[in-house]
């Protein structure tokens, strides 16, 4: 069955790389900022939403900062002693690219932790809604 989403897989992949990448960096400095040994945990989801297929990933780091989450798609802005506050800011960039939008929050319960959800609107073409995406 052909994909619902037309994309750049390259993009998308650096997106979702991006993301994860995140997401791994933020158990392990939890991890070790706390100084107990705790298991991390990163959860990726995928479904269709109406029209759109979306991607939420999620994990038990400490979360986005309230305070600066509208700001953290910004180019530079980082809330890290290192990196170079572009990962998300590429994500945003390439999801909106692609006529899709990110959306960044709190983790599920039982928290904490960060969301990163991604929408993509699937193509005019793609399965009828009693079909799943399954590619």
């Amino acid at each position: 069955m052909p994909s619902p989403v037309t994309c750049d897989g390259r993009l998308i992949g650096q997106a979702l790389t991006n993301v994860l990448k995140n997401a791994g960096e933020a158990i392990q400095g939890k991890r070790l900022k706390d100084g107990e040994p705790k298991e991390g945990r990163v959860v990726l989801n995928l479904e269709r939403q109406g029209d759109s297929i979306v991607v939420s990933i999620h994990d038990n780091g400490p979360g986005f900062p309230a305070q600066d989450r509208d700001r953290l798609v910004e180019p530079y802005v980082t809330t890290r002693t290192k990196g170079t506050g572009l990962g998300l800011a590429i994500v945003q960039r390439v999801v909106e690219d692609h006529g899709g939008s990110l959306a960044l929050g709190d983790a599920p319960p039982p928290g904490p932790g960060a969301l990163v959800r991604i929408a993509l609107p699937m193509r005019r073409d793609a399965a009828s809604p009693d079909q799943t995406a399954q590619s």
